[in-house]
């Protein structure tokens, strides 16, 4: 992985809604936009960052639906606790 290359990151929030980088997408169409942007470039690193609140299933369904789509590894990004 370059250093270089910031990576993709996808949202989930506490209301289920999912975004790639700040644009709101449903969750069918996310396997698709993700394979079509790793497209251009493969060794895109793709992370998700769930909000405190956010359902664990439905970040899984995330996740599942990123693996689907080509991505071997995904990062989760965390906030430490206060």
């Amino acid at each position: 992985i370059s250093t270089d290359t910031e990576p993709l990151v996808i949202s989930v929030r506490s209301d289920g809604s999912t975004f790639i980088e700040e644009k709101a997408i449903n969750i069918d169409e996310l396997g698709d936009k993700v394979r079509g942007i790793r497209l251009a470039n493969p060794k895109l690193p793709v992370y998700v960052r769930g909000d405190r609140a956010a359902d664990y299933g439905f970040v899984i369904r995330v996740m599942a639906a990123l693996q689907r789509s080509g991505v071997d590894r995904v990062g989760l990004i965390t906030e430490l606790p206060e």
